[in-house]
Protein backbone atom coordinates (compact mmCIF):
# COMPACT_ATOMS: atom_id res chain seq x y z
CA UNK A 1 0.00 0.00 0.00
CA UNK A 2 2.49 2.69 -1.13
CA UNK A 3 -0.02 5.57 -1.20
CA UNK A 4 -1.22 4.95 2.35
CA UNK A 5 2.35 4.36 3.53
CA UNK A 6 3.35 7.74 2.07
CA UNK A 7 0.56 9.40 4.07
CA UNK A 8 1.78 7.64 7.24
CA UNK A 9 5.24 9.12 6.68
CA UNK A 10 3.69 12.60 6.58
CA UNK A 11 1.25 12.16 9.46
CA UNK A 12 0.44 10.31 12.66
CA UNK A 13 -0.39 6.61 12.75
CA UNK A 14 -2.65 5.35 15.54
CA UNK A 15 -1.43 1.82 16.21
CA UNK A 16 -4.28 0.77 18.50
CA UNK A 17 -7.47 2.17 17.03
CA UNK A 18 -10.70 0.23 17.50
CA UNK A 19 -14.22 0.65 16.17
CA UNK A 20 -17.12 1.19 18.54
CA UNK A 21 -19.42 -1.03 16.48
CA UNK A 22 -18.74 -4.04 14.32
CA UNK A 23 -20.76 -2.83 11.32
CA UNK A 24 -20.57 0.23 9.10
CA UNK A 25 -23.91 1.72 10.11
CA UNK A 26 -23.27 1.98 13.84
CA UNK A 27 -19.53 2.58 13.57
CA UNK A 28 -19.74 5.65 11.33
CA UNK A 29 -22.54 7.16 13.39
CA UNK A 30 -20.34 6.74 16.48
CA UNK A 31 -17.40 8.38 14.68
CA UNK A 32 -19.37 11.39 13.47
CA UNK A 33 -21.35 12.01 16.66
CA UNK A 34 -18.56 11.27 19.13
CA UNK A 35 -21.06 9.15 21.07
CA UNK A 36 -20.98 5.48 21.91
CA UNK A 37 -23.68 3.12 20.60
CA UNK A 38 -24.79 2.73 24.22
CA UNK A 39 -25.72 6.42 24.13
CA UNK A 40 -27.37 6.62 20.70
CA UNK A 41 -28.77 3.04 20.79
CA UNK A 42 -27.65 2.70 17.15
CA UNK A 43 -25.91 -0.41 15.84
CA UNK A 44 -27.64 -1.33 12.59
CA UNK A 45 -30.48 -0.44 10.28
CA UNK A 46 -33.45 0.19 10.48
CA UNK A 47 -32.88 2.06 13.78
CA UNK A 48 -32.05 5.76 13.27
CA UNK A 49 -30.95 8.80 15.24
CA UNK A 50 -33.57 10.72 17.19
CA UNK A 51 -33.73 13.80 19.42
CA UNK A 52 -30.49 15.61 20.17
CA UNK A 53 -28.39 12.78 18.72
CA UNK A 54 -29.83 13.55 15.28
CA UNK A 55 -28.47 17.12 15.30
CA UNK A 56 -25.29 16.84 17.40
CA UNK A 57 -22.48 15.75 15.07
CA UNK A 58 -19.18 16.91 13.61
CA UNK A 59 -20.40 17.58 10.02
CA UNK A 60 -23.14 19.84 11.35
CA UNK A 61 -20.66 21.82 13.46
CA UNK A 62 -18.44 22.42 10.43
CA UNK A 63 -21.38 23.18 8.16
CA UNK A 64 -22.60 25.84 10.59
CA UNK A 65 -19.16 27.46 10.28
CA UNK A 66 -19.29 27.78 6.52
CA UNK A 67 -17.99 24.43 5.35
CA UNK A 68 -19.54 22.79 2.31
CA UNK A 69 -20.00 19.15 3.29
CA UNK A 70 -20.47 16.00 1.23
CA UNK A 71 -20.86 12.29 1.94
CA UNK A 72 -20.05 9.71 -0.72
CA UNK A 73 -20.76 6.14 0.32
CA UNK A 74 -23.67 3.77 -0.19
CA UNK A 75 -27.37 4.06 0.53
CA UNK A 76 -28.72 2.31 3.62
CA UNK A 77 -25.24 1.79 5.10
CA UNK A 78 -23.38 5.06 4.75
CA UNK A 79 -26.05 7.71 4.22
CA UNK A 80 -26.90 10.59 6.56
CA UNK A 81 -30.54 10.70 5.44
CA UNK A 82 -31.01 7.02 6.26
CA UNK A 83 -29.35 7.66 9.63
CA UNK A 84 -31.59 10.70 10.21
CA UNK A 85 -28.40 12.72 10.83
CA UNK A 86 -30.03 16.07 10.15
CA UNK A 87 -28.17 19.15 8.94
CA UNK A 88 -24.96 17.18 8.39
CA UNK A 89 -24.20 17.30 4.66
CA UNK A 90 -25.06 19.52 1.72
CA UNK A 91 -24.72 16.49 -0.57
CA UNK A 92 -25.47 12.90 0.44
CA UNK A 93 -24.52 10.26 -2.13
CA UNK A 94 -25.25 12.66 -4.98
CA UNK A 95 -28.48 14.04 -3.48
CA UNK A 96 -29.21 17.30 -1.72
CA UNK A 97 -29.79 16.43 1.93
CA UNK A 98 -33.28 17.01 3.21
CA UNK A 99 -33.71 20.34 4.97
CA UNK A 100 -33.24 20.47 8.74
CA UNK A 101 -36.64 20.42 10.39
CA UNK A 102 -37.51 21.87 13.81
CA UNK A 103 -37.59 19.43 16.70
CA UNK A 104 -40.55 17.09 16.35
CA UNK A 105 -42.08 14.40 18.47
CA UNK A 106 -40.88 10.87 17.76
CA UNK A 107 -44.23 9.91 16.26
CA UNK A 108 -44.23 12.89 13.87
CA UNK A 109 -40.62 12.19 12.95
CA UNK A 110 -41.44 8.56 12.17
CA UNK A 111 -44.41 9.64 10.03
CA UNK A 112 -42.27 12.15 8.13
CA UNK A 113 -39.60 9.52 7.43
CA UNK A 114 -42.26 7.10 6.21
CA UNK A 115 -43.69 9.75 3.87
CA UNK A 116 -40.23 10.64 2.55
CA UNK A 117 -39.35 6.99 1.86
CA UNK A 118 -42.69 6.37 0.16
CA UNK A 119 -42.29 9.45 -2.02
CA UNK A 120 -38.75 8.43 -2.93
CA UNK A 121 -39.84 4.94 -3.98
CA UNK A 122 -42.81 6.17 -6.02
CA UNK A 123 -40.80 8.95 -7.70
CA UNK A 124 -37.99 6.52 -8.55
CA UNK A 125 -40.38 4.13 -10.26
CA UNK A 126 -42.06 6.91 -12.23
CA UNK A 127 -38.68 8.19 -13.45
CA UNK A 128 -37.78 4.65 -14.47
CA UNK A 129 -41.07 4.16 -16.38
CA UNK A 130 -40.62 7.51 -18.17
CA UNK A 131 -36.99 6.67 -19.08
CA UNK A 132 -35.73 9.66 -17.10
CA UNK A 133 -33.45 7.73 -14.76
CA UNK A 134 -32.86 4.01 -14.32
CA UNK A 135 -34.14 2.59 -11.04
CA UNK A 136 -31.42 1.99 -8.47
CA UNK A 137 -30.45 -1.66 -8.22
CA UNK A 138 -31.49 -2.88 -4.77
CA UNK A 139 -28.90 -5.66 -4.98
CA UNK A 140 -26.08 -3.47 -6.27
CA UNK A 141 -23.82 -4.23 -3.30
CA UNK A 142 -23.86 -7.96 -4.03
CA UNK A 143 -21.45 -9.92 -6.19
CA UNK A 144 -23.53 -11.75 -8.76
CA UNK A 145 -21.93 -14.36 -11.03
CA UNK A 146 -18.49 -13.02 -10.21
CA UNK A 147 -19.32 -9.46 -11.30
CA UNK A 148 -20.16 -6.34 -9.34
CA UNK A 149 -22.68 -3.71 -10.28
CA UNK A 150 -21.12 -0.42 -11.50
CA UNK A 151 -22.95 1.18 -8.58
CA UNK A 152 -20.76 -0.82 -6.20
CA UNK A 153 -17.42 0.04 -7.81
CA UNK A 154 -15.33 2.75 -6.19
CA UNK A 155 -14.46 4.25 -9.58
CA UNK A 156 -17.86 5.96 -9.48
CA UNK A 157 -17.21 7.32 -5.99
CA UNK A 158 -13.80 8.66 -6.96
CA UNK A 159 -15.31 10.51 -9.93
CA UNK A 160 -17.97 12.01 -7.66
CA UNK A 161 -15.29 13.10 -5.19
CA UNK A 162 -13.19 14.71 -7.91
CA UNK A 163 -16.24 16.58 -9.22
CA UNK A 164 -17.01 17.83 -5.71
CA UNK A 165 -13.43 18.93 -5.05
CA UNK A 166 -13.25 20.69 -8.41
CA UNK A 167 -16.50 22.61 -8.00
CA UNK A 168 -16.65 23.52 -4.31
CA UNK A 169 -14.98 26.48 -2.69
CA UNK A 170 -12.98 25.98 0.46
CA UNK A 171 -13.50 25.20 3.23
CA UNK A 172 -15.10 21.81 2.68
CA UNK A 173 -15.52 18.45 4.38
CA UNK A 174 -15.63 15.31 2.23
CA UNK A 175 -16.43 11.90 3.71
CA UNK A 176 -15.75 9.25 1.07
CA UNK A 177 -16.28 5.59 1.92
CA UNK A 178 -14.41 3.14 -0.31
CA UNK A 179 -15.98 -0.31 -0.42
CA UNK A 180 -13.89 -2.18 -3.00
CA UNK A 181 -12.09 -4.04 -0.20
CA UNK A 182 -15.36 -5.72 0.83
CA UNK A 183 -16.39 -9.26 0.08
CA UNK A 184 -15.90 -12.47 -0.67
CA UNK A 185 -14.19 -14.94 -2.98
CA UNK A 186 -12.26 -12.35 -4.95
CA UNK A 187 -8.56 -11.61 -4.47
CA UNK A 188 -8.50 -9.59 -1.23
CA UNK A 189 -4.91 -8.43 -1.75
CA UNK A 190 -5.76 -7.04 -5.17
CA UNK A 191 -8.77 -5.26 -3.68
CA UNK A 192 -6.53 -3.71 -1.03
CA UNK A 193 -4.10 -2.56 -3.71
CA UNK A 194 -7.02 -1.06 -5.65
CA UNK A 195 -8.18 0.86 -2.59
CA UNK A 196 -4.62 2.13 -2.08
CA UNK A 197 -4.46 3.33 -5.69
CA UNK A 198 -7.75 5.18 -5.19
CA UNK A 199 -6.38 6.90 -2.07
CA UNK A 200 -3.33 7.90 -4.10
CA UNK A 201 -5.55 9.18 -6.90
CA UNK A 202 -7.41 11.49 -4.51
CA UNK A 203 -4.15 12.76 -3.02
CA UNK A 204 -2.79 13.51 -6.50
CA UNK A 205 -6.02 15.32 -7.40
CA UNK A 206 -5.68 17.52 -4.30
CA UNK A 207 -2.07 18.23 -5.22
CA UNK A 208 -2.87 19.01 -8.86
CA UNK A 209 -5.65 21.43 -7.84
CA UNK A 210 -3.45 23.18 -5.28
CA UNK A 211 -5.47 22.07 -2.25
CA UNK A 212 -3.25 19.40 -0.71
CA UNK A 213 -1.21 21.70 1.54
CA UNK A 214 -4.43 23.10 3.04
CA UNK A 215 -6.19 19.76 3.53
CA UNK A 216 -6.25 17.54 6.61
CA UNK A 217 -6.59 13.87 5.62
CA UNK A 218 -7.88 11.06 7.81
CA UNK A 219 -7.55 7.50 6.50
CA UNK A 220 -9.49 4.97 8.56
CA UNK A 221 -11.58 1.83 8.48
CA UNK A 222 -14.99 1.57 10.08
CA UNK A 223 -14.59 -2.09 11.03
CA UNK A 224 -12.30 -5.09 10.83
CA UNK A 225 -12.46 -7.70 8.04
CA UNK A 226 -14.53 -9.94 10.33
CA UNK A 227 -16.82 -7.19 11.65
CA UNK A 228 -15.49 -7.39 15.18
CA UNK A 229 -14.67 -4.72 17.76
CA UNK A 230 -11.62 -6.34 19.35
CA UNK A 231 -9.38 -6.18 16.28
CA UNK A 232 -7.39 -3.09 15.40
CA UNK A 233 -8.39 -0.86 12.51
CA UNK A 234 -6.10 1.43 10.47
CA UNK A 235 -6.13 5.13 11.31
CA UNK A 236 -3.73 7.74 9.92
CA UNK A 237 -4.11 11.50 10.35
CA UNK A 238 -2.20 14.00 8.20
CA UNK A 239 -2.39 17.65 9.23
CA UNK A 240 -0.62 20.28 7.06
CA UNK A 241 2.31 21.90 8.80
CA UNK A 242 2.72 19.25 11.47
CA UNK A 243 5.65 16.86 11.74
CA UNK A 244 5.16 13.47 10.09
CA UNK A 245 6.16 9.93 10.83
CA UNK A 246 4.76 9.94 14.35
CA UNK A 247 2.87 7.07 15.97
CA UNK A 248 0.52 6.78 18.91
CA UNK A 249 0.54 3.45 20.74
CA UNK A 250 -2.21 4.10 23.29
CA UNK A 251 -5.79 3.04 22.60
Amino acid sequence: TPAIRALAEKGTTFENAFSNAGRTYGSLISMLTGKLPTQTHILFTPVYLTGRDAVEHAPGLLRARGYTTAQIGMRHYNDADDWNMRGAFDLVNGRQQRKLQPDRSESLERLQRYQNHLLERVAGRFRHLLFVRKLEDAHSFLVLKGKRSPYFEDERRIRMAEAFLQARREPWLLLIHLVDTHCCSEDREERIRLADRNVGRLVRFLRDTGQLERTAILVYSDHTPRWGTLGRIPMILVVPGEAGGESVATN
